[in-house]
């Protein structure tokens, strides 16, 4: 891990500095207010439930991994991984301003231990989009001294578990608000959590997007150790803006998006191109109902991710999401991404095929690592 990074301008110094995993990571992902539940504290929860709210349900309990998360890590292990992402989140360990919550960051000392124990490297992620209510209620990001308070909540949460992460991811997909913003999402996304930017014109083209979306962080992650890529559809753009197919195509996602096996490898290429770092894939999945659909997903993608990583581009690991069906923002309970189901009312866990096919995808690659 590092031994000194900084974060919006603030330097934050952790225990020790650890090298990078030397072998390829195989994990899967999940994120504290998406699968946690009550997360009571936390400024998506107020969002949650204003009127008029963007949300199309409440994420209540969501898959109650605060208490089930040891059922969580025995899954991912059973499945043969060797790495694990979870998000800490910031309202747990303080839910009120200059309030510190120890069991708050005594569950996140547990989880790491817990990760340990069954060889499963801890991947942490440091926001994962929410932040405690009061916070937002004082601006959030916008407030002067945002960068101050999220840098004393970093170094909180390093002093306590920092000395055994394998990886650390310090924001959770950064420049989404900008992709939002090119997709022309309703106004009420802006009013409601003052995230989006205004909708891009229409007419504006390929290079104006990737140095609105993804290259003003080019300077950003400069001389970092890697840098996380998350990957789900692929939306072709042209000059004068999206493109649409003049046929449907014949096989779309959740969201109606094409379903596109090379999108990830694509991706992989272009921040390689970008960035010049090592490349952990943080995030990939599919929205659809059809878990066969998920099988060939998975296998498919994987065949294109190896290859390019056979000719030399740095990645140096998969994160599949989600481990669990979970609280899937906007979309509520209605979205499904995991490889295992989640029953609303016993929140028993069940394997999906995929949940087969990703095992027996890491069993045959790692033969090749």
């Amino acid at each position: 891990m590092l031994q000194r990074w900084q974060q919006f301008g603030h330097e934050i110094r952790s225990t020790t500095r650890d090298p990078l995993p030397d072998t390829f990571l195989w994990g899967a992902a999940y994120c504290g207010h998406q699968t946690d539940g009550n997360d009571v504290d936390s400024d998506t929860t107020f969002l949650e439930n204003v009127e008029p709210t963007i949300f199309s349900q409440k994420s209540g309990i969501t898959d109650e991994s605060w208490n089930l998360w040891r059922q969580d890590l025995d899954i991912a292990e059973g499945l043969g991984l060797n790495a694990f992402r979870f998000s800490t989140e910031w309202s747990r360990i303080e839910p009120e301003k200059g309030v510190i919550d120890q069991t708050g960051l005594d569950h996140y000392d547990e989880f790491v231990d817990g990760c340990l124990a069954r060889g499963l490297a801890p991947v942490a992620t440091l926001n994962h989009f929410t932040a405690p209510h009061w916070f937002a209620a004082e601006g959030g990001l916008l407030n002067p001294d945002a960068a101050g308070r999220f840098a004393d909540h970093c170094e909180r949460v390093l002093q306590r578990i920092g000395d055994r992460l394998s990886l650390i991811v310090t924001l959770n997909e950064p420049n989404l608000y900008m992709i939002l913003a090119w997709m022309g999402l309703p106004d009420i996304v802006a009013k409601v959590e003052r995230m989006t930017l205004q909708a891009a014109e229409a007419k504006a083209g390929v290079a104006r997007k990737r140095q609105e979306c993804y290259e003003v962080w080019k300077q950003t992650v400069a001389g970092d150790d890697f840098v996380g890529a998350q990957n789900y559809e692929q939306i072709v753009y042209g000059d004068s803006g999206m493109l649409h197919p003049d046929a449907a195509p014949a096989q779309t996602n959740s969201n109606g998006t094409a379903i596109r096996s090379e999108s990830l490898a694509n991706t992989v290429c272009y921040l390689n191109e970008l960035t010049g770092l090592l490349i952990v894939v943080t995030e990939h999945g599919i929205a659809t109902d059809d878990d066969q659909q998920r099988c060939r997903f998975i296998t498919e993608s994987m065949e294109r991710l190896w290859d390019v990583k056979t000719a030399g581009v740095p990645v140096l690991g998969y994160f599949h999401w989600s481990l669990l069906d979970n609280f899937e923002w906007v979309s509520g309970y209605k979205t499904h991404l995991g490889l295992y189901s989640v029953d609303r009312d016993t929140m028993s866990r069940t394997p999906k095929p995929s949940a087969g096919v990703y095992a027996q995808t890491i069993n045959a690659y790692s033969q090749q690592s």
